[in-house]
Order: structure tokens, then sequence, then C-alpha cells
């Protein structure tokens, strides 16, 4: 119940900044310009931080679980050897 409340206020506090923030920005990128609502902006922006920080994390997430499955093995392996 705690987290539903919390992501609503989240979600109300989006839609509050999206609201506040309809103005277009142009954005020029290179070879294209496009104009978009500043809100929409930073959405993308941080959905695209959310994704290269999710990129970054999987090979020590993965590292990580090796490590953990190797020690996991280890253990059985002792406990077999003390009965």
């Amino acid at each position: 119940m705690k987290r539903l409340i919390i992501a609503l206020l989240i979600a109300l506090l989006i839609v509050i900044f999206a609201i506040i923030n309809s103005t277009s920005t142009p954005i020029n990128f290179i070879l294209f310009k496009i104009e978009l609502p500043l809100s929409l902006l930073f959405i993308v922006l941080l959905l695209l931080g959310a994704l290269l920080a999710m990129f970054y994390s999987v090979p020590e997430l993965k590292k990580k679980n090796e490590t953990i499955e190797k020690q996991a093995s280890r253990i059985k392996e002792l406990e077999n050897q003390h009965r």
C-alpha cells in the first residue's frame, strides 16, 4: 500500500511538471532541428539516462551473480565434506 501511494505521488508530480512545462523548446542536433515540449524532453532524457545506467550495470551484476554462484557451490561442497 505504501508503494502505491508513493507511486501515485510521483505520477502526480510528473503530471504537474508536464502541465507547468508545456512550452515548446527548439532542439538542434547536428543535422536536424526539432521542437518538443520541455516536459517531454526531460522525460525522454530521464529515460535515456535510466537505460544507460542499466546498460552499464549489467556486466557488474553478472559478475556478482557468478561470484554468488561460486560461493554457493563452495558452501555446498564444504557442507558435504562436514557430513
